[in-house]
């Protein structure tokens, strides 16, 4: 079983409304999350296609600031990625 954020995927996604309202990015967010078994994140990867930097370490931010539920491996947490993708900007 994948990780999942703790409080649910709304908080990430107002975080990011929020400063998409600011920055007016365009594109797609598309991030891998490396949760550790303590349910904390220990690195977040860019795939997307945004290229406003501020966009994107804002949107790292939040994901490495996030708690989460951690993977389970054999019923054990485990380290494990979760994804997060929000295309911006109708672009």
């Amino acid at each position: 079983m994948p990780p999942f954020p703790s409080e649910g995927i709304k908080p990430i996604f107002n975080a990011v409304k929020k400063a998409q309202r600011i920055l007016q990015a365009r594109g797609r967010l598309d991030m891998k999350v490396t949760v550790g078994p303590d349910g904390k994140a220990i690195k977040v990867e860019d795939f997307g296609t945004v290229r406003t930097g501020q966009m994107t370490e804002t949107t790292q931010q939040v994901l490495l600031l996030t708690t989460y539920k951690p993977g389970m491996c054999n019923g054990t947490p485990c380290t494990m990625q979760f994804r997060f993708t929000q295309q911006l900007g109708g672009g």
